[in-house]
C-alpha cells in the first residue's frame, strides 16, 4: 500500500543517508557535509572502534533495506528491495528526485520489479538483468535525475505553466 508518515520519513532518511554515505566513501576529498549533517569524529581510543557492533538492516515499510556499510556505499548503485509494492516504488522515484539520486526500475514483470539507485550517472550499467531496466524514449542516462519530473522548477512543463 501507500507509505505511512513514518516509513515516508525513515524511508526518505535512508536515501539521504546513502547519498552522503556514498559521497564520503567514493569521493573523500570532494566530499563536504551539508548544514543538516553532523560530522562524527573517531575516539581517541581505537579500541572501542573494533568492539562496536555491525550496522544492522532495517525495515520500512515492512521490506528489509541492507544496511549502509562502507562496502556498500562503493559498489557503482544499490538494489532495493523486490518486496515494495509498485506504490512504494512510486513513492521512492518520487523521493530520489528531492535528495538528487539517479534511480530507475528493474525488472520484467510487476510482480519481480525493484528500484535501483545510484549517485553515479553510469551506476546502471553495472546491472547485471540491465536490458529490463525501464525503458524510455528519453536518455534517462544522460540527464539529471529530476529530468522525468513535470513538477521540478527546471523542467520544460513547468517553465510553460509558469510562462503562462
Amino acid at each position: 500500500g501507500a507509505l505511512s508518515p513514518s516509513d515516508r520519513s525513515a524511508l526518505l532518511k535512508y536515501l539521504v543517508e546513502y547519498k552522503h554515505g556514498c559521497e564520503r566513501v567514493c569521493y573523500p576529498h570532494d566530499y563536504c557535509p551539508s548544514d543538516e549533517e553532523t560530522v562524527v569524529t573517531a575516539p581517541a581510543d581505537h579500541s572501542k572502534l573494533q568492539q562496536q557492533t555491525p550496522a544492522a538492516d532495517i525495515f520500512i515499510c515492512g521490506s528489509r533495506f541492507p544496511a549502509l556499510t562502507r562496502d556498500l556505499l562503493s559498489r557503482p548503485y544499490l538494489a532495493l528491495p523486490d518486496t515494495l509494492t509498485s506504490k512504494q516504488r512510486r513513492a521512492v522515484h518520487d523521493m530520489c528526485v528531492d535528495v538528487d539520486l539517479f534511480h530507475c526500475g528493474v525488472g520484467a514483470s510487476r510482480e519481480c520489479r525493484y528500484v535501483v539507485i545510484s549517485i553515479h550517472s553510469n551506476g546502471f550499467e553495472y546491472i547485471s538483468d540491465f536490458n529490463d531496466v525501464q525503458q524510455s524514449f528519453i536518455p534517462a542516462r544522460q540527464c539529471r535525475p529530476w529530468f522525468h519530473r513535470t513538477d521540478h522548477p527546471s523542467s520544460p512543463e513547468a517553465s510553460a505553466l509558469q510562462g503562462e
